[in-house]
């Protein structure tokens, strides 16, 4: 793949005063970029999108200083599947989701933020930052939308992929699809057979989730936040970490190619 071919009218912007309209056209050109080829800044494109006027230009200078990154679909990249011992036990399907929340994210409203990223073969296929439709009530609340969230896209996703591949004569592991989410109690919940008094309000979520899991569709496994590769989607991490997430989501160099 070659490197993106980042729109010139603002990577190379210098005036700290520019009009709203200006804006929404970075923002426009920013949203393309995000959801086509660079999943790590798919969170900060996120925040952006909620003003009208320019909060800073931090991403405009991370996009231009990281100009040659490229998104490497191949199996041979050394993805979440190889990178760890607890991902090597949750099963040999070639579909591999993570989902990760940030509670109550938004000073405005109190909405949570979901995030999520789904692998195919080891390739990054699909990423989604954004704020829930609803106010959550706990961290585990909106740990539970956010793989409910997740898994509405694998679904999807494996409906495309048993068609492609049916017709194509080959067969991939699409059964009991993990769903890797670091809260244990959200966990808990989409993996239990009874809902918990406390959770009624999310019974409805539960019981398709159950319904889910009893079709062999997918299963839910915990993972600790060093490997949770949604977290990139969901809030500002370290420069490590986030150097660290950014690799494994497939995003090089491409002098590294």
């Amino acid at each position: 793949m070659e490197p993106h071919s980042t729109p010139r009218k603002f990577l190379e912007y210098e005036d700290e005063k520019f009009d709203p309209h200006l804006y929404r056209q970075i923002i426009g050109s920013l949203r393309q970029l995000a959801t086509s080829k660079r999943p790590d800044t798919s969170y900060t494109l996120s925040i952006l999108s909620q003003f009208f006027s320019n909060p800073g230009r931090r991403v405009v200078n991370y996009l231009k200083t990281t100009q040659d990154s490229v998104l490497l679909l191949s199996s041979e990249q050394g993805g979440p599947v190889t990178s760890s011992p607890m991902l090597k036990a949750a099963g040999n399907s070639e579909l591999l989701t993570f989902t990760d929340s940030d509670f109550a994210s938004c000073e405005e409203t109190r909405k949570s933020r979901s995030g999520a990223c789904i692998f195919f073969c080891n390739a990054l296929i699909y990423w989604k930052s954004g704020k829930q439709n609803h106010v959550s009530r706990s961290t585990t609340e909106a740990e539970f939308y956010a793989v409910l969230e997740g898994i509405t896209e694998v679904e999807f996703l494996q409906d495309v992929i048993h068609f492609v591949y049916k017709v194509d004569k080959r067969i991939f592991n699409c059964k009991n699809t993990p769903i890797f989410c670091d809260n244990s109690s959200a966990g808990k919940i989409a993996s239990s057979i009874e809902t918990m008094e406390r959770t009624k309000h999310i019974e409805v979520g539960h019981l398709w989730i159950q319904q889910e899991v009893a079709k062999e569709r997918i299963k839910v496994h915990y993972v600790n936040t060093e490997n949770q590769a949604a977290d990139i989607f969901t809030k500002s991490l370290a420069r490590p970490l986030f150097e660290k997430f950014k690799k494994r989501l497939g995003l090089i160099s491409s002098k590294e190619m």
